[in-house]
């Protein structure tokens, strides 16, 4: 038995909720099971995925869904989005779900023995929750607000449900639909432990030299997540019009032919030092050299960019779900929200070229404090 187990005498069993919409999701029940793993057995802590692998119509419609209405139907997703935000529709969705769903969730507490349940998808909570008060057990039940300071109203749905949120605006939020303040936990955003422990000993210069970068010129990275960052293309055509005096790293992740497109552009213009990257395993390094990233405010996207002391222009961001993000980073003066790619080179140009510029916007984010001690959610969830 764990050192837990035995002060309660129960083997705790931890059971982590996530979806495949975006990689935050994942990411940071990734994150929860390193952490918890300080403390219990890794044996002990499950990652599970909300649908499981039977339940195809729902992977298609919240997960193969959620990646249509973004990247090919885009104006689906802010109007599935708003219109989700309704009692009518958020009742019908619990009822959708708990009719699906259901056994599934009772079948996986019961033959897995867990005995708390975390989740970090709104979809999957309700369902998961009902079925943790059905089996012959008490499991604990929580739930944690992926979304850091805008989020989908059916985080709230279930009210009687221990809830983890990462700023005041969705705790207010959350009051505001009904939930007891006695039921929100305010808690740090659960960063990857590669941008909890970095290493600043190393300068900007001299993590340029290490991954092959001229450390005499400043470093833009383009980057976007899994799928690489849309309009990338266009944002490093523009510094090739502009003829931006910098380093040009861009990663792409899975976007294939983003990649192959600027890699064949890179060839052709082999003096403005273009670089491109599918995935990197070292994306802390990548931040830390980095002089400006360009990318969206997807939650872990944001947090481990600033966690690197990292100034940020955001190109866009997803219909209100990302909307805090870029707010929060605007309002801290640690970064821009700028949408055409011409007027994001010309920023950037105005920052390379200016040391006063660069000085001040550094300055700003090496000052900034983020609290990324995410052992205080372990705790927590361990003292119940």
């Amino acid at each position: 038995m764990n050192e837990v187990s035995n002060r309660t005498g129960i083997r705790r069993k931890f059971a982590l909720i996530f979806l495949d919409t975006g990689n935050g999701h994942r990411s940071q029940a990734n994150v929860l099971k390193e952490v918890l793993g300080k403390y219990i057995p890794s044996e002990d802590i499950i990652l599970l995925h909300g649908f499981g692998k039977k339940h195809r119509l729902l992977s298609l419609v919240f997960e193969k869904g959620y990646t249509f209405a973004l990247t090919i139907l885009k104006g689906a997703y802010p109007l599935l989005y708003d219109i989700g935000q309704h009692k009518f529709f958020l009742h019908l969705a619990a009822r959708f779900m708990d009719f699906l769903l259901y056994p599934y969730a009772k079948k996986m507490i019961s033959s897995l023995g867990i005995t708390d349940l975390v989740s970090l998808h709104f979809a999957a909570t309700p369902v998961f929750a009902k079925a943790a008060r059905n089996v012959s057990w008490p499991v604990k039940v929580t739930a944690i607000v992926t979304d850091p300071f805008s989020c989908h109203n059916s985080w709230f749905y279930d009210k009687t449900i221990d809830t983890i949120v990462y700023s005041d605006e969705i705790k207010k939020l959350a009051i505001e639909k009904g939930m007891s303040e006695k039921k929100i936990f305010l808690m740090p955003f659960l960063v990857n432990k590669k941008f909890r422990n970095q290493d600043f000993s190393l300068t900007s210069a001299q993590m340029k030299e290490k991954l092959c970068f001229d450390s005499k010129l400043p470093l833009l990275l383009i980057a976007g997540g899994g799928g690489g960052l849309p309009g990338a293309v266009e944002i490093v055509k523009e510094c090739v019009r502009q003829n931006l005096n910098a380093e040009i790293c861009v990663i792409c992740g899975r976007n294939k032919e983003q990649e192959s497109f600027l890699q064949m552009f890179s060839n052709l213009h082999p003096q403005n030092r273009i670089h491109v990257f599918p995935f990197v395993k070292r994306m802390d390094e990548f931040f830390h050299a980095a002089d400006v990233l360009v990318t969206k405010p997807g939650a872990s996207m944001t947090f481990e960019a600033l966690s690197s002391k990292c100034p940020l222009i955001l190109s866009h961001y997803i219909h209100n779900q990302e909307l805090g993000n870029m707010q929060f980073v605007v309002k801290n003066r640690l970064g821009y929200f700028i949408q055409k790619p011409k007027d994001i080179c010309a920023r950037v140009k105005e920052i390379f070229e200016d040391p006063d510029a660069m000085s001040r916007i550094h300055s700003r984010c090496n000052s900034f404090v983020l609290d990324t001690k995410v052992e205080k959610i372990a705790d927590f969830l361990l003292s119940k």
